[in-house]
């Protein structure tokens, strides 16, 4: 039987990759528009966007209190139609 108190292995190793690459991208952000620069967003920024969001969903909504280029970031992404019709309904 699975405890949902406990995150589970995988969740774990997600929070752990997550939370290592928060400070660099928010270094990154505060010098570029997007992940890898230039005036649109990239793969990079898809891919990261993707553990974000699930990141911010399950594990913790305390990231954007800290990081203020990544949050920008992440709701600015978050007004493109093609991602705001992946958005779950709540």
């Amino acid at each position: 039987m699975i405890n949902k108190d406990e995150p589970t292995i995988y969740q774990s190793l997600l929070k752990q990759s997550i939370d290592r690459l928060i400070p660099v991208f928010e270094e990154q952000l505060s010098q570029t528009e997007y992940l890898l620069g230039g005036d649109t967003w990239s793969m990079a920024d898809i891919s990261a966007l993707c553990s974000f969001g699930y990141h911010d969903l399950r594990i913790n909504q305390d990231w954007k209190k800290t990081y203020p280029y990544l949050k920008s970031w992440f709701i600015k992404l978050h007004t493109i139609d093609s991602v705001k019709s992946t958005i779950p309904c709540q």
